[in-house]
């Protein structure tokens, strides 16, 4: 299976306590994709001039993820909008809090699904304990 480029973007701003397990989740999912379509897969974290450890505990503990450490704090909407300017032409944007943590067929449920071609944006289905 080839999936479509996929680019998760994040707005990270003082999440240290919680972008670990964020990060887990998304590589457990990641490495549930073929390594081909696992290349093809961009996951940002844009993160808002935090002022905790957020930054280095990605950039240490994390390695898949691509951080990019902003000098203030542009607030959600720019930041994203920021993150899809640097993807710019990939197929499919995932917008995802810092707070979600993703079940481990998320990036194989995303690449399986058949995508309108007209279609411009999808809501989730949320699920909570």
């Amino acid at each position: 299976m080839i999936a479509p480029d996929i680019v998760v973007v994040t707005v990270t701003y003082n999440v240290e306590d919680r972008i670990l397990d964020w990060a887990k989740a998304l590589n457990v999912a990641r490495s549930e994709l073929p390594e081909d379509d696992q290349r093809r897969l961009r996951i940002l974290a844009i993160d808002n001039a935090s002022l905790d450890s957020t930054v280095t505990r990605l950039q240490n503990d994390a390695p898949w993820v691509e951080v990019i450490p902003l000098p203030t704090n542009r607030g959600f909407a720019a930041s994203c909008n920021f993150g899809l300017r640097i993807a710019y032409g990939s197929e499919l944007f995932v917008l995802l809090n810092p707070d979600v943590i993703v079940a481990p067929d998320f990036f194989l449920a995303l690449a399986r699904q058949q995508w309108p071609a007209d279609l411009a944006a999808l809501g989730p289905s949320v699920r909570t304990p």
